[in-house]
């Protein structure tokens, strides 16, 4: 390339480029350091750099302002001895850069009674700055006082303003109680707008935005005023029914049921008053009519479960206390303690009446045919009518039962109580088949057979225990849950000093005639007078098959 391009090129870089290029070759090297080339250097020194002295060459000064610093450059080499021999030649040579400087500042500096042209510069310079803080003292005062001012002018505005504004929305019917949300819109009317009266373009612009604010301060009014009436109630009703006995709780409505009779609704809905008071008369009639409605709510619930039982089984009103009148629910069991069933088996009144929580209510239970049909052939077995025979007969007699149509397992079968047989029957109706299974074909234990049976579901763990379905019978601490047994049985024996509390005495499940199944009995045994025989014998009563064993 020629020289006269070469020499072009150098004269555009900058002096860094310069030092590193005269480091690259010889070449470069021999060719910057000519004297003739004095001129690339000086002129590469271009705002901000600092421009070259006079009286030193411009390769000199930019190697003093680029060029590794003696320390930085002795560090990286190896011309030095060893590590601690090199460290201490470089931290003698910055000590001697401080000490150079301390002599420096010592020999130059003022001195601490100097009066010379340093001391009269600070000290007019500290009066100048002491004269301007006054003045922003000043000026600061000036803005506060133009500032409150402006804010007292403001909010007189606003005042004047607002009521202006409320007598306005009290002519057309709105609430003074609702007019907080107003003051915004006519601050920001004052303040940004810069009005200082409300002319009427101002109140048709503004109207509308107005409004807005107080229904919705109305809407919040109403459902704070609501919800303070409600608590009252609440707190009352809790009181009342709280104090009802524990079993009646589960057939009992609710406190959001009874909240909805049309007396105390009335009481809800009168937007009138913002508190209600314990002792207001309306409030009083209410609870006064309160037991008969409450009668009046069970007979409904009661005639209409009622309604779903098939007229030709009974035209008596007590159909719901027969032990043949069996519902079922779609829902799953309360407990979670046992596998979620298809369907959940109840018992007559006592039964579908308890079948109410958060997601089983009345109105989903229906009638179970199937269930009917397997109850009246468990009741025939127990030798009662099935058209009179009630399920608290049934349980106070207690008889065990098998299902012919199960599958003889290895332990043997399952012995069931009756209530146990009809939730097996509606557990196997997803399996139909014709004719019928699992329904009418059932075998009843004999007297001694059933009773080693319960003593035996006595000695085996009742699993229901565990689940949260207890409560205490003598007072009102489990009204908003229950427990579980060992709590309910802790707090028998705590709160009421009984030494040894008694189940359907002391304490009940809440699940009323629908408890959680035990676990079934195996096997089925004779004992004969040449050993033991696996296999059941049947025989007894026309329409009976009982069975001789223990299980």
């Amino acid at each position: 390339m020629p020289i006269d391009i070469v020499l072009e090129v150098l004269n555009f870089l900058h002096p860094l480029d310069l030092v590193h290029l005269a480091q690259t070759s010889r070449n470069f090297r021999g060719l910057l350091h000519e004297p003739a080339q004095e001129g690339i250097w000086r002129a590469s020194f271009t705002a901000p750099l600092p421009m070259c002295p006079s009286n030193i060459s411009g390769r000199r000064w930019a190697w003093l302002l680029f060029a590794p610093y003696f320390c930085e450059r002795e560090a990286g080499s190896d011309n030095l001895g060893g590590g601690s021999y090199k460290h201490r030649v470089l931290v003698s040579e910055a000590h001697s850069v401080i000490d150079e400087y301390e002599a420096l500042e010592q020999d130059q500096g003022p001195g601490p009674d100097d009066s010379g042209p340093l001391a009269a510069f600070v000290q007019k310079r500290l009066y100048l700055v002491q004269e301007r803080h006054q003045i922003l003292l000043q000026g600061v005062d000036w803005v506060r006082r133009v500032t409150k001012e402006r804010a007292n002018y403001e909010a007189e505005c606003v005042n004047k303003i607002q009521a202006s504004v409320e007598k306005r929305l009290v002519r057309e019917g709105h609430d003074s109680r609702d007019m907080t949300p107003i003051r915004d819109t006519i601050t920001h009317l004052v303040v940004v707008r810069k009005i200082s009266r409300l002319s009427s373009k101002y109140w048709n612009e503004a109207r509308p935005v107005f409004l807005a604010g107080i229904l919705g301060a109305k809407r919040v009014r109403l459902s704070n005023e609501l919800e303070a009436r409600q608590s009252v109630l609440e707190n009352i009703l809790e009181a009342i029914l709280s104090g009802r006995p524990p079993s009646t709780w589960t057939y009992t409505p609710g406190i959001s049921d009874v909240i909805q009779f049309p007396e105390f609704q009335q009481l809800l809905d009168d937007t009138e008053s913002e508190v209600l008071a314990s002792d207001d008369p309306r409030l009083l009639t209410a609870l006064e009519q309160l037991p008969a409605k409450l009668e009046s709510w069970l007979a409904m619930e009661r005639t209409s479960l009622a309604a779903r039982v098939p007229h030709s089984m009974n035209a008596s009103a007590e159909v719901l206390d027969l032990a043949t009148t069996v519902f079922s629910c779609g829902e799953t069991y309360a407990w979670d303690s046992y596998s979620n069933q298809p369907h959940c088996c109840l018992v007559g009144w006592k039964g579908a009446g308890a079948c109410r929580g958060p997601t089983c209510h009345v109105s989903s239970v229906k009638f179970s045919e199937r269930g009917s049909i397997a109850a009246s052939a468990l009741v025939r077995l127990a030798g009662l009518d099935p058209q009179d025979a009630t399920a608290d007969q049934m349980d106070a007699l207690d008889p065990r039962f098998v299902c012919d149509d199960c599958p003889i397992q290895q332990r043997g079968q399952a012995v069931m109580t009756w209530r146990r047989c009809l939730q097996h029957s509606l557990d196997q109706s997803l399996e139909e088949s014709d004719p019928p299974r699992h329904v009418s074909s059932w075998r009843l234990l004999s007297p001694l057979g059933a009773k080693d049976v319960r003593r035996r579901e006595y000695n085996n763990k009742d699993w229901s225990r565990g689940d949260p379905i207890w409560l205490c019978s003598l007072c009102a601490a489990h009204f908003h849950g229950c427990r579980k047994y060992a709590e309910v049985v802790a707090h028998v024996l705590a709160q009421h000093d009984i030494a040894r509390p008694k189940q359907d005495l002391h304490f009940i499940d809440r699940v009323g005639g629908h408890r959680p199944p035990r676990l079934p009995m195996f096997p089925f045994l004779r004992i004969t007078w040449g050993g033991i025989s696996l296999q059941p014998v049947r025989g007894g009563k026309t329409g009976q098959r009982q069975i001789d064993g223990l299980a």
